[in-house]
This record gives structure tokens, C-alpha cells and sequence, in this order.
């Protein structure tokens, strides 16, 4: 069994793979089992009708896979959803703090207790956010596709009944579909009444970025925590950099020491399962995007 490395393993992992049998590659061949990560040489075997069937994301998200393609071609493809859950966790909880113990602005500090958050997305991640503004007090409010309950939120709404108004912090880990590109647009940040804190740590294009600037300058929102962006890196004559009240960093919160380890264990294991003909996981529904 071959697979095509496009992230870049060490060459422990390299080894590891070899003693099950699995040979590493670079170069694309026609004789590709499998591919990590993606690029221009997986792209082409695509375009040629490919030898390999199964694709292993170094990323939770998935939207700059071409989806429809690989469905066509019945390749399955899987991500590393959950190993970036405490990291990106921290990086909210951290970004919350920075506002509320004044780091930001000493004239806006606030303690998290008894306050409401609403988050955009109820998976690994969102649920790690929870369970972290839970243990400090903080009220949490889980939104999905459709509503139904998810541990450990306090409760869970479907996405056409969220209701941001009464939120103190609104949160977004929303995966990038044609239904969530620009849902934080100017009509979303109207209807906010209480001028929370607006944190994305999901996918830039899921926030129309010039209404969100609006918003800030309309003290439609308090502030904002921004790791990721509509373009990115984020130009240095954008319009954020000027504002007062945001956090912006350049798309690390799923950072972490190990990062690469636990995405390779997730690699290791599909591998093995596909050399087996047994069950992948963390699958991707090529339909739904996540």
C-alpha cells in the first residue's frame, strides 16, 4: 500500500508506517493508495481518474477540498476533527479574558460568571469552548443544524432559531458551506442588542468581514477576537488593524505542541483500516462539508 505525503511526516512516523506495511512517497505515481493532505500532485491524479480512494486531512475543516470532485470519484475523505479542540478552546477562553480582566481596555473589565455566550457549532471544538466558560460561570448556548441537544451545553437551538440578542459573547466554529458563507452579516449584527464580544475562530468567509468592521464602529458589537479572515494573511492596510477593541491573530489558536503527533495517529489508523478494508473515522460528508 502506498500513500502520498503532502504534509510532511518525520521519519519516525515514515518508519512506523513501513513496519505495517505502508510505503511513504512524494512524488505522485499512478500507483497511489492514498493521499495526506492535499496539493497540485493530488489535484492532477484527481483530474486523471485516480488510482487512490481515500484522503486524510491535516485540518478539521475541509472547504478548500474540491468536495464534489472527490465524490464523483468515490474517494472517501476524512479530517482531524478533535485534535484541535483544547488549543482553539484555550485560545477563546484567553481571548475573553484579555477583554474582561482589561488587557485590552482597563475601562471595559468584567468577570465571565454570569454571563451568556451563544456558539456557532456544536462539535469537538464547540464543545470543548463549553465545557471551559461552563466551569467559570458562564451560561452557554449550542447552535447546530438542527437543534438538538449536545453535552455539555446548557441548551441547543437550531440555527434558523439562534438568537444572538441577549448574548455577552457570541462565538463562531462554524464550518465554511454555502450555508454558513457571510451568515454574520450586516442584518445578524443589527439585530444584536446588547453589544457582546464577537469572536471567530471558525472560517473567515463565514463572516462578511466590511459588516462586521461597520458593526465595531457602530458599537453594534463591544469587540472583536478575529483569528481568521475573508483574506489571510490579513493585509496590512486592512481596516481591523485601525480599530480599537480587537484581538487579531494570524490563524494559530489550533496550535499546539503535538498538533502533528495527533494528526498522524488519526493518519496511522485510517491507513491500517483501509490496508484492512475496515471502517475509516473521522469521515467527512462529502454533501454537507464537515
Amino acid at each position: 500500500m502506498r500513500v502520498l505525503d503532502l504534509v510532511g511526516l518525520n521519519q519516525q512516523q515514515v518508519a512506523t508506517l513501513a513496519d505495517e506495511k505502508i510505503e511513504v512517497v512524494t512524488k505522485a505515481t499512478e500507483t497511489i493508495d492514498a493521499v495526506y493532505g492535499w496539493g497540485p500532485q493530488a489535484a492532477a491524479l484527481l483530474d486523471q481518474g485516480p488510482s487512490f480512494h481515500f484522503v486524510q486531512s491535516f485540518s478539521a475543516g475541509v472547504d478548500y477540498f474540491p468536495l464534489a470532485a472527490l465524490k464523483a470519484a468515490n474517494v472517501e475523505l476524512a479530517n482531524t476533527s478533535g485534535i484541535h479542540a483544547v488549543p482553539i478552546a484555550e485560545s477563546v477562553l484567553g481571548y475573553l479574558l484579555a477583554f474582561g480582566r482589561g488587557v485590552i481596555d482597563d475601562k471595559m473589565i468584567f468577570t465571565l460568571e454570569n454571563k451568556q455566550a451563544i456558539v456557532y457549532g456544536t462539535g469537538n471544538i464547540g464543545r470543548q469552548i463549553a465545557t471551559y466558560l461552563r466551569a467559570l460561570g458562564v451560561t452557554v448556548v449550542g447552535v447546530n443544524t438542527h437543534g438538538e441537544a449536545v453535552a455539555p451545553f446548557d441548551r441547543t437551538v437550531a440555527m434558523v432559531d439562534a438568537d444572538p440578542a441577549q448574548a455577552d459573547f457570541i462565538i463562531n466554529v462554524l464550518p465554511l458551506t454555502p450555508q454558513t458563507h457571510h451568515h454574520f452579516d450586516a442584518r445578524f449584527f443589527k439585530h444584536l442588542s446588547k453589544q457582546p464580544i464577537f469572536v471567530n475562530v471558525g472560517r473567515g468567509q463565514s463572516v462578511d468581514q466590511s459588516a462586521l468592521v461597520s458593526a465595531l464602529k457602530q458599537n453594534q458589537i463591544s469587540g472583536a477576537a478575529l483569528d481568521v479572515f475573508e483574506q489571510e494573511p490579513l493585509p496590512q492596510n486592512d481596516p481591523l488593524r485601525q480599530l480599537k477593541h480587537v484581538i487579531l491573530t494570524p490563524h494559530i489558536s489550533a496550535l499546539g505542541r503535538n498538533l502533528k503527533e495527533e494528526a498522524f495517529k488519526v493518519l496511522e489508523a485510517n491507513l491500517i483500516a483501509l490496508k484492512n478494508n475496515t471502517p475509516r473515522t473521522h469521515l467527512v460528508d462529502l454533501n454537507a462539508g464537515y
